[in-house]
């Protein structure tokens, strides 16, 4: 199976979807959501930047072209975007059941999980998210 980080749009770091966030080639081959290019023409672009910046230019009157294999993968995937506690910044990549703790690779060298069971990103079940969940409603409530 492909890496979690391969359904991300590397434009917004939301993962693609079929129906909202369809994942498009640009003509520098680098892919990105229909969302992020939409967002950049409705701002009043009326060239695409590369989400790598400028030396990546596009070239005029290029087609975008949705990425086939990806769209026909999305539905074999029911991932969720959620962060990290520890690292604000990164994507869970883990599950501990365990502790049931979810955390991202630099915490999964932590040595609380060592010899935990833990679980890749892309196997977490509902029932496992459903009681990370549960665990966080007092946290939040206060």
């Amino acid at each position: 199976m492909q890496s979690i980080f391969t359904y991300i749009c590397k434009g917004c770091n939301l993962l693609y979807k079929q129906s909202t966030r369809i994942p498009m080639m640009l003509s520098c081959g680098h892919i990105v959501c229909n969302r992020c290019i939409q967002n950049q023409l409705q701002n009043g672009k009326t060239q695409l930047t590369c989400h790598l910046g400028d030396s990546c230019q596009q070239q005029e009157g290029f087609k975008l072209i949705p990425v086939q294999e990806l769209i026909d993968n999305l539905d074999k995937i029911d991932l969720v975007n959620i962060y990290c506690d520890t690292h604000h910044d990164r994507f869970i990549d883990k599950y501990c059941k365990t502790k049931n703790q979810m955390f991202c690779n630099i915490c999964s060298t932590d040595c609380y999980y060592v010899n935990h069971e833990k679980l890749e990103h892309e196997n977490i079940l509902g029932k496992h998210l459903e009681n990370y969940i549960q665990d966080k409603i007092p946290t939040l409530k206060n």
